[in-house]
Parts: structure tokens; C-alpha cells; sequence
């Protein structure tokens, strides 16, 4: 009975270990990001519209093609998800997979399994798994938002 406790709190104390990383992962993914090339810069032409807006964006629901600009816009959901804004009604869910290293998370999204990797603070590459070949990784770059 006391090994039946103990293998219980242990898995316990690693769920609740793992759960941490997770919830710090979707905070630091927080907020509106915008399309950027392959070599980061931002997009030009009919595209832009979906890069950061100069004056940056006010609200998820403002996100989009049809709204002030930018891509998306990323908030934490339970279970270590991710509801993420595209200028629809409604958040796509992004339902947590597991961790692929220190910086990358693997999620799935209507049956796509996506990696997204936190290259750098305000730069984030969103790539399918198993890759497609001839289907580039997407990066994002992190948009301002307006106060």
C-alpha cells in the first residue's frame, strides 16, 4: 500500500513539474505575432497585411487579414494548449502533444501535429510534423500591441 502511495505522489509531483514549463511556454507565446519572410524580415506587397502593423494590434479579435493585421494572436488554454486567433469567430485549439526540447512544443490542431519553436523572444517558427516536403516552415515575428 505505501509503494501504491508513493509511485502516486511521485507521478503526481512530475505531472505538476512538467505542468509548470508548460504554462511559462504559452505566457512567453502570448499575444499578436505577424508573418515574416525566411530571413525574418517583414513582408511586402499584397502579403503584408499579415505582417506587424506599424502601430501594432489592440485586440485578438483585431487580428487578421480583415482586421488591423498581423497573423494570429496566441493565448494559453488549459491542459498546456494554446487558443490561437486568425481572424475567425472562433480560437483554433492547439492541444498540447509533449516537449521537444527547451524551446520547441509540440501540439496538434484538427489532426496536424505542429512544432512550434521560441527562436528568439519575439521570433516563433511553426513547422508540421512529420515535415512536408516542400512546405517551408512559417516564422513569425512578435507584434506590438497598442495600448
Amino acid at each position: 500500500m505505501r509503494a501504491v502511495v508513493l509511485l502516486l505522489g511521485s507521478l503526481l509531483a512530475a505531472s505538476a513539474a512538467r505542468a509548470l514549463p508548460l504554462d511559462d511556454f504559452a505566457a512567453r507565446l502570448a499575444g499578436p505575432w505577424g508573418h515574416v519572410s525566411a530571413t525574418w524580415a517583414p513582408l511586402t506587397g499584397a502579403l503584408s497585411k499579415t505582417s506587424c502593423p506599424y502601430g501594432g494590434v489592440a485586440r485578438r479579435e483585431n487580428v487578421g487579414l480583415f482586421g488591423e493585421g498581423g497573423a494570429i494572436w496566441i493565448e494559453a488554454a488549459a491542459g498546456g494548449g494554446l487558443n490561437v486567433y486568425d481572424g475567425g469567430p472562433l480560437p483554433r485549439l492547439f492541444q498540447y502533444v509533449e516537449v521537444q526540447g527547451p524551446a520547441s512544443v509540440l501540439y496538434r490542431e484538427a489532426g496536424v501535429e505542429r512544432l512550434l519553436t521560441l527562436v528568439s523572444p519575439d521570433r516563433l517558427t511553426q513547422g508540421r510534423v512529420p515535415a512536408v516536403p516542400g512546405l517551408p516552415v512559417t516564422n513569425f515575428a512578435r507584434c506590438a500591441k497598442k495600448r
